[in-house]
């Protein structure tokens, strides 16, 4: 049974897809290696920000390209995936809050999955980001060396 808690964990798929209100997102399935259960994370690109943040936590999963509707490497590396409960339309529910390298801190849904033309026009729209995301993960410290004020919780 899955826990509120840190993970160690490996994507095991993901998809280039879109919320029920339309905004682009990366879900990404994670394996719990602990527990041998499934949950999914929703990286969303609605802001800047959002873009910057979902980025930076799929290079964390091993995405080495700069395409994310063909995303390769993702299942590559191990993360930590802090899980928090959530109470949404009234039920509680767990969530990945954070997905993290090691030492910092149900199954994917296929039902909107951005067609092939919308999902390259839009993997297009974000590759400029992309590449930005590759390149600073390139020169992102190691995990050990990273100050405990790093981590998001």
């Amino acid at each position: 049974m899955i826990t509120p808690g840190t993970h160690k964990a490996r994507a095991t798929k993901s998809v280039l897809t879109k919320s029920s209100k339309g905004t682009p997102c990366m879900q990404v399935e994670f394996e719990l290696i602990d527990l041998g259960e499934h949950i999914t994370w929703w990286g969303y690109f609605a802001t800047s920000k959002n873009q910057e943040m979902t980025l930076k936590q799929l290079r964390h999963c091993g995405w080495s390209n700069d395409d994310l509707q063909a995303a390769e490497g993702i299942g590559d590396a191990l993360v930590d995936l802090v899980i928090k409960k959530e109470t949404y339309e009234g039920e509680e529910k767990l969530k990945v809050a954070w997905v993290n390298k090691p030492g910092g801190g149900s199954g994917v849904s296929f039902d909107s999955q951005m067609s092939g033309g919308e999902a390259q026009a839009f993997a297009n729209k974000i590759k400029g980001l992309a590449i930005k995301s590759r390149e600073h993960a390139v020169e992102t410290p190691d995990p050990e060396a990273t100050a405990d004020d790093d981590i998001p919780f």
